[in-house]
């Protein structure tokens, strides 16, 4: 027994030694890493599956579902990770973090600033949304790596819901009230967006940047997305993508069941089509679950429609055009930013050669604005996917870089939304157009975006970097 307890004691002091020498490197670790201690809600799909970088005396979140102590019962019955008590071991601190007091250790460190970002990562609508938190990732670890948003350490909390509305109510509660998130970044919900925003705008929490899913993201007064909104932007770049690279003009509408903006997105193109010298000469709605879309390609050829515009994923694009060429038949395919998606380029060349989009900044594939993006997921996020979804979250997320000086040594609410206000005619460098938001809505703060096109396999921009805007639209 005596020469057991010798041997146990021997073992702890050398246990303690090599936690010690880890404890030096934790912190630097641990910013780089930058941005979850913790997950909540929902099953986590390959964007979202790594675990957080634990230092000493910190215990790394379990995957979502899993039991943990301290888990929380989100709406729709599952566990998800408490970040509460993570988020005050990583600080240097004990219990709850509260809104951006959770000092990083060390003589003069500012103060942390722990967003929120919720969404559909999973499922069918996940396999399109999932490249938004993986952007947000690498733009968090770049950020903390050159010491954070003006001397702020920044971290993300990610939250899936399943696209369920119920459990995104339960989320977004939970990430105020619970871990006191200070704001949002990079919504990357669709369906369940509408309780998102209204949950914000009654709490007067600012989000800075959506997946332009849901028409609520342009009446909200509380999302503020630098980019084309759901309703009119999205709408006209989907007239835009075709008008400014091709002479054609009749169009057949293919739009979704599965999200309401899909639906919306055609009543706004029929209602701009006349503006813009197009035709509408038929509209059917599709599910993107469908595995093949003769009909709907029969239907529009038959109307005479020469461009077949598809308000849907990438995927159910790339089936309507080969449905199309079954028949024999080879129309223009449009679509908007879901054009704009590696899976265009891992597709066959025969099925989306030629086709037209919209990219709603500088586009990812080719711009020289967006290198530090391509740089950054192939650094902090490798294996992930680039594309269209990705590059415009990585330009919301800038819009934290371009305020961070405004929000001083204490960032609050307030702080953020009178540094948002201050904004005039913003670029960001030349990735958006003139941007200012103003109190209220900001649907239409950006009617513009950039022409793409698939040609030879690639996702080309024959533009450049120039943005196309709506007729009329005007900066303010």
């Amino acid at each position: 027994m005596r020469r057991r307890g010798w041997r146990l004691l021997i073992w702890l002091v050398v246990a303690a030694a090599v936690c010690a020498a880890c404890g030096s490197t934790a912190g630097r670790r641990r910013l780089v890493a930058g941005n979850q201690p913790g997950r909540i809600g929902g099953r986590a799909n390959a964007a979202l599956a790594e675990q957080s970088v634990a230092g000493a005396g910190e215990q790394a979140a379990a995957p979502a579902g899993e039991a943990t102590a301290g888990a929380a019962t989100g709406s729709s019955g599952s566990q998800s990770t408490s970040a509460a008590g993570a988020q005050g071991r990583a600080a240097g601190v004990g219990g709850t973090a509260t809104r951006a007091n959770a000092s990083q250790p060390g003589a003069g460190a500012k103060s942390e600033i722990l967003l929120g970002s919720i969404g559909t990562s999973s499922g069918i609508i996940g396999e399109s949304t999932a490249i938004i938190p993986a952007a947000t990732r690498a733009w968090a670890s770049t950020v903390n790596e050159r010491g954070g948003l003006n001397g702020h350490p920044v971290r993300v909390l990610y939250a899936d819901t399943g696209a369920d509305p119920g459990r995104a109510q339960a989320l977004v509660t939970r990430m105020d009230q619970q871990d006191h998130v200070l704001a949002f970044i990079s919504l990357y919900s669709v369906t369940e967006t509408p309780v998102i925003a209204s949950y914000l705008d009654a709490h007067r929490i600012p989000a800075i940047g959506a997946p332009g899913g849901d028409a609520s993201e342009d009446t909200s007064t509380m999302i503020f997305d630098p980019q084309q909104g759901a309703d009119a932007g999205v709408s006209w770049g989907a007239l835009l993508a075709v008008t400014s690279q091709s002479d054609k003009r009749k169009v057949a509408i293919l739009y979704c069941s599965e999200a309401a903006s899909c639906s919306n997105q055609d009543k706004r193109i029929k209602e701009f089509a006349p503006k813009a010298g197009v035709q509408v000469v038929s509209e059917l709605q599709i599910s993107i679950a469908q595995p093949d879309y003769t009909a709907a390609v029969i239907a529009a050829r038959n109307a005479g429609a020469d461009v077949v515009c598809v308000l849907a994923d990438s995927a159910s694009i790339i089936r309507v055009a080969q449905s199309a060429h079954r028949q024999g038949w080879s129309p223009i395919v449009s679509g908007t930013y879901t054009i704009n998606n590696q899976a265009m380029v891992r597709a066959n060349p025969a099925d989306t050669e030629g086709m037209l989009g919209f990219s709603a900044t500088a586009p990812y594939a080719s711009s020289p604005l967006l290198a530090d993006y391509r740089a950054a997921m192939e650094r902090f996020a490798p294996g992930e996917e680039l594309g269209g979804y990705g590059a415009t979250a990585w330009v919301q997320d800038k819009l934290w870089e371009r305020i961070a000086p405004a929000l001083g040594d204490n960032p609050t609410r307030d702080g953020i939304l009178a540094a948002l206000y201050a904004l005039r005619r913003e670029t960001l460098g030349g990735l958006i157009p003139p941007v200012t938001f103003p109190q209220g809505p900001h649907g239409n703060v950006n009617l513009c975006g950039v022409p793409i096109k698939v040609s030879g396999g690639k996702i080309t921009a024959p533009q450049g970097d120039k943005f196309v805007c709506a007729p009329g639209w005007a900066p303010l």
